[in-house]
C-alpha cells in the first residue's frame, strides 16, 4: 500500500487509524508482527510507538539501509510463519538508496516463509510519502493499493493520471479526482489492477463513475 498527502493532509493520521482504530476495525491485530521504519518518528503520537498497541521499540527504526532490512528479514523468519508487515514512513531517500528493497518488493509474499516451519508467512509493505512520484516506478509498480490525498501539483497529477488512471478518458479522472478531493480530508482509493468498475473509492466506498 502507498499512501501519498503533503504534509497536513491527514495521511499520518489515516494510517495509524487503520493500525490501532477498534471502530472501524481495518489493521488492528491483523498482522502478527509489524517494523515500524521513520524519519520522523519523534513527531507520531505517542500512541504509537509506546502504547499498548504501539510498535515495540525493538521493532522501530529512524532509517533503513540494507544492513537494516537484512536484520529484519532474518527475524521475521527466524520466527512462525505469520503475517509480517513494514511501515516505511517518509523515508523515500532510503528506499530509493536501498538495493535489497527492491529484491524484498518483488518478493514480498515468500520472502519471509520458512519451508520448515507449518502454516505461511507474508509481508506486506505500507509506504508514506509526501508526492507520488518521489517513490522510484519500479516501487510504485509494485502497490496493489493507492491511497492518494488532495494534491495541486500538476506534475504529480500527470503521473497519477498516466501511471493510475489511464483506463478512464480525462474527464472522468478529473470528476473522479474532485469527488474524491471535495473535503478536507479526503482521499482517493486506488485498487490497482482490478477493472474501472471496481477500481476507484471515496475513502473507502466504491465509487460509481456514471453517476458523477
Amino acid at each position: 500500500m502507498y499512501i501519498v498527502g503533503k504534509p497536513g493532509s491527514g495521511k499520518t493520521n489515516l494510517w495509524l487509524s487503520m493500525m490501532m482504530s477498534k471502530k472501524p476495525k481495518y489493521y488492528r491485530k491483523f498482522f502478527d508482527k509489524t517494523y515500524l521504519v521513520s524519519g520522523s518518528i519523534d513527531t507520531l503520537p505517542k500512541s504509537a510507538i509506546k502504547g499498548k498497541y504501539a510498535v515495540p521499540e525493538a521493532q522501530q527504526f529512524r532509517e533503513i539501509n540494507d544492513p537494516i532490512v537484512d536484520n529484519i528479514l532474518t527475524t521475521m523468519k527466524s520466527d512462525e510463519n505469520c503475517n509480517n508487515l513494514l511501515i516505511l514512513d517518509d523515508v523515500i531517500k532510503d528506499i530509493t538508496n536501498s538495493r535489497r528493497l527492491s529484491h524484498v518488493f518483488l518478493n514480498r509474499r515468500h520472502i519471509t516463509h520458512d519451508e520448515e516451519q507449518d502454516g505461511s508467512s507474508g509481508l506486506a509493505i505500507m509506504i508514506i510519502s509526501q508526492v507520488y512520484n518521489l517513490l522510484p516506478l519500479q516501487f510504485r509498480k509494485a502497490c496493489d493499493h493507492v491511497i492518494l490525498f488532495k494534491s495541486e501539483n500538476k506534475k504529480e497529477i500527470g503521473f497519477i493520471l498516466d501511471e493510475l488512471m489511464f483506463d478512464l478518458e480525462p474527464e472522468d479522472a478529473k470528476k473522479i479526482l474532485n469527488h474524491a478531493w471535495r473535503h478536507k480530508y479526503g482521499f482517493l482509493m486506488i485498487k490497482v489492477g482490478m477493472p474501472p468498475d471496481e477500481k476507484y473509492y471515496d475513502k473507502f466506498d466504491l465509487i460509481d463513475i456514471k453517476s458523477l
